[in-house]
């Protein structure tokens, strides 16, 4: 910049004609230095590093042809394999295999992180994989009887897909067996009551109250079993 300023001044500065020359001879040289790396980088497909010295060689050079040639390519690359993996991830979700369908949708996002069907294919497979899981959560937990935590997968699924019908059907399933349960809990804590065995009464009620914390006759009969115990040990 310095000998362009003195040229502009004097232009038959032949010190700074030279200095000039010698220097865009030394930037062409770095140039093509560069861009011999990225194309050995590029060859190998190593695109990322061939972009890296593609951009250094043009800012050395601006006018390096070659170097802009081969980003172009590597723009054209790359697009066209984000865009394959999408296609592959969007077929694999339409073949319900979820796990494939992630993996090929990660792939498109790390040659674009900006590609939206890429992410729209990763969620909604994600989506689908947490269900499934949850579903087959939800039925070991229904076949071993533990139905408040079989409901608790089930919601789960119906969070992200409401029509989801087995998962319906099975927390109903679920919500009358507790029901069930909780009839027979809270009669037996009756019982234990009228006996006068008011902790084991309580319990009783405590497990009632965990499956329906708004059961109102657990509720109340919980509060007299309470009373009861806290009367007799007042008494002298």
């Amino acid at each position: 910049a310095l000998y362009e300023e003195i040229l502009k001044i004097q232009p038959d500065h032949s010190n700074s004609l030279a200095k000039i020359v010698d220097l865009k001879t030394k930037l062409a040289a770095s140039a093509n230095s560069y861009f011999s790396r990225g194309l050995s980088a590029f060859n190998a497909g190593d695109f990322d590093r061939a972009e890296q010295h593609f951009r250094n060689a043009l800012s050395m050079q601006a006018s390096h042809s070659d170097a802009r040639r081969y980003l172009q390519r590597i723009a054209s690359t790359t697009t066209g394999k984000a865009a394959s993996y999408i296609e592959r991830a969007q077929e694999s979700f339409d073949q319900r295999n979820w796990q494939r369908a992630i993996t090929l949708a990660d792939s498109a996002l790390v040659i674009n992180p900006n590609s939206k069907k890429a992410a729209d294919v990763k969620s909604t497979a994600t989506d689908k994989l947490d269900a499934e899981k949850s579903l087959v959560s939800a039925r070991n937990y229904y076949a071993s009887g533990q139905y408040l935590e079989a409901m608790q997968e089930l919601d789960l699924i119906l969070e992200t897909n409401p029509d989801h019908a087995f998962a319906r059907d099975l927390l109903q399933e679920c919500q009358q067996k507790l029901n069930n349960r909780v009839d027979d809990y809270f009669s037996r804590g009756i019982e234990l009551y009228t006996e006068e065995r008011y902790q084991e009464a309580i319990r009783m009620w405590d497990i009632v109250l965990r499956i329906n914390p708004y059961h109102k006759g657990a509720l109340d009969y919980h509060k007299r079993a309470q009373e009861r115990i806290e009367a007799l040990e007042s008494l002298p």
